[in-house]
This record gives structure tokens, sequence and C-alpha cells, in this order.
């Protein structure tokens, strides 16, 4: 699942809670466990790569790259992340659910196959 990166509490909740993969989550403790790689690097690199652009094709090579089926958009997203390349998730994927708590909208979407 494509989750947005950060740090314990708020972050990585759909994962952790399901024991579906993300891409990377929670960087500072996977530091901790395996040092300063490059690996940890390029996937908060890349994270924020499929979040923030408007190529549909430059993210959809980085999901395909991470073998992601779902993406989750919730507050951490909303807030970190422009509504605008948000949008895109719309093209390439079916919301599978949705609700609003205090005013925010969370959804989950799986990825269309191509």
């Amino acid at each position: 699942i494509l989750e947005s990166v950060g740090e314990w509490n708020n972050f990585g909740v759909i994962s952790s809670n399901t024991g579906i993969s993300n891409i990377i989550n929670w960087p500072d403790h996977e530091k901790q466990w395996r040092g300063n790689n490059l690996e940890i690097q390029s996937r908060v690199k890349n994270v924020d790569i499929i979040y923030k652009t408007t190529n549909l094709n430059e993210a959809r090579q980085l999901l395909d790259l991470y073998g992601i089926s779902f993406i989750f958009i919730g507050q951490n997203e909303s807030i970190k992340y422009n509504p605008v390349s948000l949008k895109k998730f719309n093209l390439m994927a079916t919301t599978i659910f949705s609700e609003t708590y205090n005013g925010q909208e969370i959804k989950i979407m799986k990825l269309n196959n191509e």
C-alpha cells in the first residue's frame, strides 16, 4: 500500500494495522536497524515522487516497481501533498473505501490494471 512517509504514531497506520506492506515508513527507525542505507533514502524519495508528480506514467512506473496495489489518501497525505497532484489517482485507481471523519476525507484506492 502507498502511504505517506513519517515517524511513528500517525504514519504507516494502514500497513502496521493490516500487515499489508508499504514502500517505507518510520525511516529513522529503519536507519537504527539498517544504518543510513541508500535504499531507505531512495524509497522515501520515491514515495514523495509518486504523491507529488502529476505525470501518470512516472507515478505508475514507481508504483509497479514496488508492487503497489492500493493507495491511501488520508489526513497526512492531504496535508503533505498538493490536491492537484493527488487527483491523478482518480485516473489510475478505483476508490474502494471513502469516509469522512472530522471533516477529513479518507480514501483507499485500488490501482487499475493496465
